[in-house]
């Protein structure tokens, strides 16, 4: 799982990057994720992972959405 996970999130790096110009991590850090209150999860379709999102905790009472991202292919199925 931790590979797909990180292949996901270098997809989707590569396409924030070619859209924004940057680096495409959007500040963000697996270690973000780590914590508690804090998830990482890879959504899977026939075995196959198709998609991934993180929530990272800001403060006692909110959380921040990262990483939401679906493989083209994947779009528009209901796999967010």
């Amino acid at each position: 799982m931790k590979i797909d996970s990180e292949q996901l999130i270098r997809e989707l790096s590569i396409e924030l990057d070619a859209l924004y110009d940057g680096d495409g991590t959007a500040g963000f850090s697996p270690s973000d994720v780590e914590g508690p209150r804090s998830a990482f999860i890879v959504a899977h379709l026939d075995g196959y992972p198709v998609g991934c999102g993180a929530i990272r905790p800001l403060d006692e009472d909110s959380v921040e959405v990262k990483r939401m991202y679906t493989r083209s292919d994947f779009r528009r199925k209901g796999v967010a």
